[in-house]
């Protein structure tokens, strides 16, 4: 049976209030057309499962989007919106797999924050949960879209675990008010936290490694525990998911994809397998710090359920440089997938700001 691969991916459709003062063309419905014949370049076996869009907020790159994935992507959380005058989350995702009926009777549940501050005071950000029956279990998917950060990379920062908070509180709903930790959960979207080495404040190890948060005392960064290149200590993928092509010296990671941390049914170690599979180069799982770079030797991450960390790196998925609009011909993207040999679940991160041909 096939893995399950999900992906995250901010796609930056900005509303066209929002295009006019910034200064930009507003061509999201070309932004959306090309982020499809990306995906649907892949080998049908390759493709993601399961997007989870954020910046959706441009209505013609919404609808484009869906005309776009529709046909292979039959169900799916259009809009997630209060309502009222405010612009909505921009969350978005799409599923090859139904959604299954949750305990509020729906097929989602939606929690709204109230705190944001800044431009992000004028959107309904939130978060958004569904479930699933992959090929082994049910598994909950969690994507959001936190505070962003303007003059400063912890700037409020207060504010995002304030937000973290109601993630948690949603899973906890999710479950009929057990608190967990639960196994078959992934959380992902863009936390506007940095996450690579260039950051400058402490914010990433205030809520991962200090655990400041009841969401990260029970789910871990899972980019910076497992994409880590085989035999190497030192020398991470730092998965850079944030460039700026008009600065390109500016390079960050905000998108992440959390798990539950090591419980006594997860056991975690590292497997040297020294060969490919297929496209993909299996990569070892250890706890990332350094520079940013990949190995490209074998390896592999193995646990109690088998599960596998890929990273697909080939010539057409790959790290992007180039035009400013961070779309644009001749480059791709990055995607990893998690893996389970006998069908189980893998992960995907397709970054902001990154070129799809």
């Amino acid at each position: 049976m096939p893995a399950l691969h999900v992906m995250t991916f901010n796609v930056q459709m900005l509303p066209w209030l929002g295009t006019a003062i910034e200064g930009i063309t507003n061509n999201a419905p070309e932004t959306a057309r090309r982020v499809a014949k990306a995906i649907f370049a892949r080998a049908p076996e390759n493709r993601p499962h399961v997007i989870a869009f954020n910046e959706v907020f441009d209505e013609d790159g919404r609808a484009e989007l869906k005309t776009q994935f529709y046909s292979d992507y039959p169900y799916l959380i259009e809009k997630v919106d209060s309502g009222g005058l405010l612009e909505d989350s921009g969350l978005m995702l799409v599923s090859k797999y139904p959604f299954l009926q949750l305990p509020n009777g729906r097929d989602r549940i939606e929690h709204f924050y109230a705190n944001g501050e800044g431009d992000d005071g004028f959107a309904n950000k939130g978060v958004c949960l569904v479930q699933i029956n992959t090929p082994t279990d049910l598994t909950t998917i969690v994507f959001t879209h936190l505070q962003a950060a303007y003059d400063a990379e912890d700037q409020y920062d207060d504010v995002r675990l304030t937000q973290l908070d109601v993630v948690n509180n949603s899973i906890t709903e999710a479950f009929r008010g057990d608190d967990g930790p639960h196994g078959q959960v992934m959380v992902m979207g863009d936390l506007n936290i940095r996450g690579d080495s260039g950051a400058v404040s402490g914010e990433w190890a205030s809520v991962f490694d200090q655990m400041r948060t009841k969401l990260t005392e029970h789910y871990f960064d899972g980019w910076r525990a497992y994409m880590h290149p085989p035999g190497v200590n030192d020398l991470p993928d730092q998965g850079v998911s944030n460039v700026d092509f008009v600065h390109p010296d500016t390079r960050q990671r905000l998108d992440y994809m959390c798990f539950v941390r090591e419980t006594a049914n997860v056991d975690i170690k590292l497997v040297n397998e020294g060969r490919d599979h297929g496209q993909a180069n299996l990569l070892a799982a250890a706890v990332a710090a350094g520079c940013d770079c990949l190995d490209q030797t074998g390896g592999g991450l193995e646990r109690h359920h088998r599960f596998r960390l890929l990273h697909l790196d080939d010539a057409g998925f790959k790290q992007c440089r180039g035009h400013a609009d961070g779309i644009g011909a001749g480059a791709c993207m990055r995607l990893i997938g998690l893996q389970d040999d006998e069908g189980g679940i893998g992960i995907g991160m397709l970054g902001r700001q990154q070129q799809v041909d």
